[in-house]
């Protein structure tokens, strides 16, 4: 049997279905992850269900990943919410397409069991606790009645895992603590937050082009808004509860990487859209600029948006974005007014489609944003 060393320790590799991929992942081991690794690895090598506990972007998701890259093998994750089903997980019978009769298709917990694959049930307190019990053989005795069904029972090939994660009530909108009689199953395992240090370690490991200052620059800015957020100084009322945390700094990073390594003006600007654009209240906003301002010792000024079309590509600013139709990707710009507010909110999206990451838009009940999204979507094909 082939075996890898994760965190000190010997992980058996074992076969899997190649019908489902393994995610690549990459993690520093500084010594508390280590620590956390270790305290994952030993009740997984025991067949011990785990429940990892601790704020958003501290990592719980990256350590299973990781490990599961590590010895070959592949993850399904399901982010449970307030709606969140039974059938969601188990599966359910469906029409067909002709609509000549239904068929019933696996839900992903019941394909992690048949496949004997890893099964993260993400944010698992967001769900009610009497959904999770209809699953509670899964994790007390590592196999599925599928009563929704055919009635047979599916129990865990070997290699079947599952982990849940729990974010922690304060600070959450809409989360509590599972109760005993469901974590009593698990080997709880804390993930505490990231250090400066280490904050910096890791970055220092994933970015070694980017300037020391400006990595010790932007982890202020992280932990200082993080720490205004938490006290309730600002972010009350807003849509969304935003937390900044390593997650967000790798995402800067990326964006320098992208836009600009050495560029002072890109390095402020990118920390601008990050760190203070998400809220909306004048008086948040004016505090995260004059937190970002004083850090990197000046003002940002916009430069007007520059932005045209050619060669199937769009040029703004400093991004450049294939399109999947010049002529109406022209038409599209040319047709629709584009004040200052809505080029800099373009210029947002746009650097968020060049980073390949995912996009919120947030707007009042009085606004529709079906007038700005075909601006968004159809010059990408998204």
């Amino acid at each position: 049997m082939e075996f890898v060393t994760i965190a000190g320790i010997k992980v058996p590799v074992l076969p899997h279905s190649p019908k489902y991929p393994v995610f690549p992942s990459a993690l520093v081991e500084t010594d508390s992850v280590k620590s956390t690794l270790q305290k994952i690895l030993y009740p997984m090598l025991e067949g011990i269900p785990v429940l990892l506990v601790g704020d958003a972007g501290v990592g719980k998701n990256a350590l299973i990943y990781y490990i599961n890259a590590k010895r070959k093998q592949p993850t399904l994750r399901f982010s449970f919410n307030e709606d969140t089903l039974p059938e969601d997980l188990i599966g359910s019978y469906r029409i067909l397409l002709d609509g000549k009769g239904f068929t019933w298709s696996n839900g992903p917990l019941t394909n992690a069991l048949g496949e004997g694959l890893s099964f993260v049930a993400d944010e698992m307190n967001l769900c009610a606790p009497n959904i999770i019990k209809r699953f509670s053989s899964v994790y007390e005795s590592n196999y599925l009645d599928l009563l929704e069904g055919s009635g047979e029972r599916i129990s865990g090939k070997t290699g079947f895992w599952f982990i849940g994660t729990q974010n922690p009530s304060e600070g959450f909108e809409g989360r509590k603590p599972l109760p005993f009689d469901i974590t009593k199953h698990f080997a709880v395992v804390y993930v505490d937050p990231y250090t400066p240090d280490e904050m910096f370690y890791i970055l220092k490991n994933l970015y070694p082009d980017l300037s020391e200052e400006t990595l010790k620059k932007i982890i202020r800015i992280s932990i200082e808004s993080e720490s205004r957020i938490k006290s309730g100084e600002i972010g009350k009322g807003d849509l969304e509860k935003y937390h900044f945390n390593l997650r967000t700094l790798q995402k800067y990073c990326n964006r320098l990487k992208l836009f600009g390594l050495d560029d002072k003006s890109v390095a402020l600007r990118e920390a601008m859209y990050l760190f203070q654009e998400p809220f909306r209240k004048k008086e948040d906003r004016l505090l995260q600029k004059a937190l970002i301002e004083s850090e990197f010792g000046g003002q940002l000024n916009f430069t007007p948006t520059k932005g045209y079309v050619q060669g199937s590509t769009i040029f703004w600013n400093d991004k450049e974005i294939k399109t999947f139709d010049e002529k109406k990707t022209i038409g599209i710009l040319s047709s629709y007014p584009t004040p200052e507010p809505i080029l800099k909110f373009l210029d947002q999206i746009l650097t968020a489609v060049q980073a390949r990451e995912n996009i919120l838009i947030e707007y009042r009940e009085d606004q529709d944003p079906g007038e700005i999204l075909p601006l968004i979507t159809n010059k990408n094909k998204v």
